[in-house]
């Protein structure tokens, strides 16, 4: 009995032994592996509170079962960061977005079944986003996160209108406060795309900065049609604005169409768009406030009922009209269509009693006729009326009383001037120049490029608007610089204006752009 027992045991222990050296022969021995970390690259920038992207391979010349070997990824800020078998393929992956805003040095350790190791490791940089931008009609801000870098020196932000120069360029916003991760751009150009990124450069040489990922922005509010824009009247009371659509040269052709279109400022959109054939080359509105009159270079004039939004008659004149202005006397001023060079002169509809005035005149017939340009009239019915043409460049006040027309004064300022005349809280504004009612100049506007043309003025009269530039009516100081190109533009209120702009002409297409642009 004690022998067959003996004949057991002896038996046990031999499978015993067979098994081990079984399990001996499966271990797979680490010298024949290779590891290495694919992705991140080494010395990678990648950004905080975004996924990040973790690839290593597991390769050997022998084959072996690589699914028995353990991965470890670990970061020396986080700690373990993940962990799992490696695949058939050799592979070990994962994806996180939850990594500290830090340096990190990441191993990967690969244990196999008596837990001995191999690793790779890397150093990331989990160092500094720049969030999505926000804008405003005026300008846009910029925010990043960055780490507590001890060899921080400088956050230097950059700007570009392409993509793949983005650092080519000066920086515009620099910074040595750590603290210091928000800017708000106010020089962009408004309607224009932009790139953004910013750098953190440090005082050591591994590295020696690190770069932000890129956001972009179309700056301002804005609105782009097909159409060109002529001129822009508002309607602060209705908190509308309305524009004339056509060219600026009577011999250009427009084939989307004219008329006349309604901008809600509410909501900053174009609501409607009447009259599509007609090609008008003047509005203005009523003292009442409830039309809107339109000139068309012809013998025919438009009054839009502004309530309703809809035509509501036209008026017959005795002559063509390509200048108008309502006075507050119930009747139409305007100036006759002139021919391409020459002048031409004033006449009057009563718009009360819906008859063409004759035409009365003190004025003799040598300084008669007033050439191409733009006109105003005050609260006294006088016209103020200034030339743009090669061979004339007056300022001309025109006394109406009586239906008659008078030349109370004139000046001749000697320079071509652009058709663009303001009136504004008794004063006169007429290119670069500043004056009185009685046509003496107070003052003259000016700026590096020599271009001001003035196109409005502040209700309260405080600040003008000239090419580019705010200016300061009381010491025609410039305020500051409109960072847009544009055409003309006009206030809505003491601080916001609309501005607007043509864009050059694309297979016989007609792009305009309005701005929205408020100012402090």
């Amino acid at each position: 009995m004690s022998q067959k027992i003996s004949l057991l045991i002896a038996v046990l222990l031999l499978f015993s032994c067979q098994k081990n050296d079984d399990d001996a022969d499966q271990t797979i021995a680490l010298d024949d592996i290779e590891v290495q970390i694919q992705n991140p690259l080494n010395f990678e920038n990648v950004f905080p509170g975004e996924e990040v992207y973790f690839r290593g391979v597991v390769s050997t010349d022998k084959s072996s079962d690589l699914t028995n070997l353990k991965a470890s990824w670990t970061s020396d800020k986080d700690g373990l960061i993940f962990e799992d078998n490696i695949t058939e393929d050799g592979e070990t992956s994962f994806t996180t977005s939850t990594l500290s805003k830090n340096i990190h040095h990441i191993k990967l350790n690969i244990f196999n079944e008596v837990d001995s190791s191999i690793s790779d490791s890397i150093e990331i940089y989990n160092a500094i986003k720049l969030f999505p931008i926000e804008k405003t009609d005026h300008s846009s801000t910029l925010t990043w996160s960055s780490l507590k870098d001890p060899q921080f020196q400088s956050f230097k932000l950059y700007r570009s209108r392409y993509k793949s120069n983005i650092l080519q360029g000066e920086p515009i916003f620099v910074t040595t406060n750590i603290e210091d991760t928000t800017f708000v751009d106010t020089t962009a150009l408004l309607g224009e795309k932009h790139f953004y990124k910013v750098v953190l450069n440090r005082a050591s040489q591994a590295p020696d900065k690190f770069e932000s990922n890129i956001e972009s922005i179309q700056t301002g509010k804005f609105i782009k049609k097909d159409y060109p824009i002529l001129k822009i009247v508002t309607d602060t009371t209705r908190n509308y604005a309305y524009g004339i659509v056509n060219l600026q040269s009577i011999y250009d052709t427009n084939g989307t169409g004219y008329g006349l279109i309604f901008i809600n400022l509410k909501n900053f959109s174009v609501e409607n768009r009447i009259l599509q054939n007609i090609r008008f080359s003047d509005l203005d509105i009523a003292s009442s406030g409830n039309y809107l009159y339109l000139a068309a270079r012809s013998n025919t004039v438009y009054k839009v009922n502004l309530n309703t939004k809809n035509l509501e008659s036209t008026i017959t004149l005795a002559r063509s009209a390509h200048k108008i202005e309502v006075g507050n006397n119930g009747k139409l001023y305007y100036h006759v269509t002139p021919p391409t060079s020459g002048a031409t002169v004033f006449r009057i509809y009563d718009l009360d009693n819906n008859i063409n005035l004759p035409y009365r005149t003190t004025i003799p017939d040598a300084d008669a006729s007033f050439s191409h340009g733009d006109f105003e009239i005050d609260e006294n019915n006088i016209l103020y009326h200034g030339e743009s043409n090669s061979s004339s460049s007056k300022l001309s006040k025109i006394g109406t009383t009586d239906n008659t027309f008078s030349l109370i004064n004139q000046w001749d300022s000697n320079d071509y001037q652009s058709a663009k005349i303001v009136l504004n809280n008794n004063k006169l504004y007429w290119n670069q120049y500043l004056l009185d009612l009685d046509l003496n100049i107070q003052g003259t506007f000016q700026n590096n490029s020599g271009d001001i043309n003035i196109q409005d003025v502040s209700p309260n009269g405080d600040t003008v608007l000239g090419w580019r530039n705010l200016f300061n009516s009381s010491d025609q100081s410039i305020i500051k610089e409109i960072p847009a190109i544009f055409n003309s533009g006009v206030f809505i209120n003491n601080s916001q204006l609309l501005l607007y702009k043509i864009d050059d002409p694309l297979y016989q297409q007609y792009e305009s752009t309005i701005y929205l642009y408020s100012f402090d």
